[in-house]
């Protein structure tokens, strides 16, 4: 008897035969931890998790970073804090960086600061990526993939200790999952050729390995979040040059947008963080994984028509003619054509999706485990002006 080869993406999430969870849990059922690993702190969603993590718990975060010494780390998670207004003073004796890269084989760390980590932690979240739109699949590997599976390797070495996985709705924009088949939290992602860009990718290959993991024993919850967007009070973004924020500077800037009936369905980075934190509490989240996204989206041509609202001067035309406008004000050498190059690169980019019809999507554990609590969703028309107010006030798009 023969059996089917396994598909090279596939191969690449199987674990080794050694990862299993036989030893001793970090954590008793009803304990609290009193030291958290977590990676990514220095990005957008780490930041706000960190801050999460410290203003709800009284335990000690360690946080892997990249810097020469301990002095510097502490300075780049504080800067990182105070660049979205979440530092506060009482923070500071209770973030501990651990010098490493999520790249490296043990993150870099020698064999006793990796056995010492391991004996030291009872909780890991794994934010930590590289996030690119450009780069593919075979520079990100290393981060992205292998990374994760170090993170495993840590959750069952010494103790066992259960893993928050931020992975992504984008690994299940394909073929592979049609448009009329409704996506449950429970639903296996599944690889085809058409799931496109590096990113996407490897997300695709680190959620499958999580989920082996968890089919494994191990106590693994995955969180899967769509676009992440800035703050719903404040718009306070990552990066202003993020692709959303890019997309609809670069349509006013031509004074055209594309007529599409494609939903968007961005979600507030506060709501991200506090949903993850507290599904995170609750030990049935355990073995389950968790579908972020704003179940109030908007339409492309809604969202525009509310720009076009707000006093700029907006053209509906069709994807094509869109892209052709992009092309011709830069041929035309547009003042800010630079940035137009951008436009047109990142909407072109596969890891995007700007217009994918996306199938419907389930979130039962998501709404059961928010059930009691006040963390709810704002809906997408009600975000976009303070998005717009953020754009202006920071100068990166000019008030009508």
């Amino acid at each position: 008897m023969t059996t089917e080869p396994l598909h090279h993406w596939e191969a690449k999430a199987l674990l080794d035969g050694s990862i299993r969870p036989d030893v001793p849990p970090a954590l008793a059922p009803s304990q609290l931890p009193d030291a958290i690993f977590l990676t990514g702190a220095t990005g957008f969603l780490g930041a706000y998790l960190l801050e999460e993590l410290l203003r709800n718990t009284t335990a000690t975060v360690y946080c892997l970073v990249r810097a020469d010494d301990e002095e510097s780390g502490h300075a780049r998670l504080r800067q990182r804090l105070n660049d979205f207004n979440l530092w506060h003073p009482s923070y500071g004796e209770r973030i501990a960086p651990v010098l490493g890269d999520l790249a490296e084989p043990s993150f870099g760390l020698s064999t006793e600061e990796f056995e010492r980590l391991a004996g030291l932690v009872q909780v890991i979240y794994h934010s930590g990526g590289w996030v690119t739109f450009i780069h593919p699949y075979e520079k990100l590997e290393a981060t992205n993939v292998e990374g994760t599976r170090e993170i495993i390797r840590l959750a069952t070495h010494t103790r066992l200790k259960p893993i928050h996985y931020i992975s992504s709705l984008a690994i299940y924009l394909s073929e592979a999952h049609p448009i009329t088949k409704t996506l449950y939290e429970s639903t296996r992602p599944e690889y085809h050729e058409t799931l496109k860009g590096g990113y996407k990718l490897s997300k695709w290959v680190a959620d499958r390995m999580m989920i082996h993991a968890q089919e494994r024993g191990l106590p693994v919850a995955i969180y899967r979040p769509s676009r992440i967007a800035g703050h719903s009070q404040s718009g306070l973004t990552g990066d202003l040059k993020d692709p959303l924020n890019v997309f609809i500077k670069g349509c006013i800037l031509i004074g055209m947008y594309p007529d599409s009936e494609v939903a968007i369905e961005p979600v507030p980075i506060d709501f991200v963080s506090r949903a993850v934190f507290h599904l995170a509490q609750q030990p049935a989240s355990s073995g389950k994984a968790f579908n972020l996204y704003n179940p109030a989206p908007l339409a492309w041509k809604s969202l525009f028509e509310t720009v076009r609202q707000m006093g700029y001067a907006l053209e509906p035309v069709s994807k094509e003619e869109w892209f052709s406008a992009v092309n011709r004000a830069m041929l035309n050498k547009h003042p800010q054509r630079e940035f137009l190059t951008l436009v047109r690169m990142l909407v072109s980019s596969p890891n995007n999706n700007f217009f994918y019809t996306r199938p419907p999507l389930d979130a039962t554990h998501v709404m059961d485990g928010l059930r009691h609590s006040d963390i709810t969703c704002p809906s997408v028309a009600s975000l976009l002006p303070v998005y717009m107010a953020h754009y202006q006030s920071n100068g990166f798009i000019e008030r009508p």
